[in-house]
């Protein structure tokens, strides 16, 4: 009976056995999916530097329109006061050219 389990168990485990140019197989599979990984990796880490420069240059061009924003404010004041001193620059440029206009008449009198 001994006889009879130890050759069953050697047939199984002969059955078992994986053969040479399997293992061979598996280990290139391995070592490609090893290389394929370490290429993924690096793609990754490139993409990382690139989303942190991005971010980086993000940030520089908000600041630039905040800075934008408040000169185009500063602007608009100006250019609401100069509208609103226009009427009164008109009426004083008027009488201006009406003073000199009576000086010259007068000079040639």
């Amino acid at each position: 009976m001994v006889k009879q389990v130890l050759a069953t168990f050697l047939v199984f485990a002969a059955g078992l056995r994986v053969s040479k140019d399997e293992f061979a197989a598996s280990q290139r599979d391995a070592q490609q999916n090893l290389k394929n990984y370490q290429e993924e990796k690096e793609k990754a880490a490139a993409l990382e530097k690139q989303i942190a420069d991005l971010q980086a240059q993000t940030a520089v061009l908000q600041s630039q329109l905040g800075e934008l924003t408040g000169d185009s404010a500063k602007l608009q004041q100006e250019k609401g006061l100069l509208k609103r001193r226009a009427p009164s620059t008109n009426s004083l440029a008027s009488s201006l050219e009406a003073r000199s206009r009576a000086a010259r008449w007068r000079s040639r009198s």
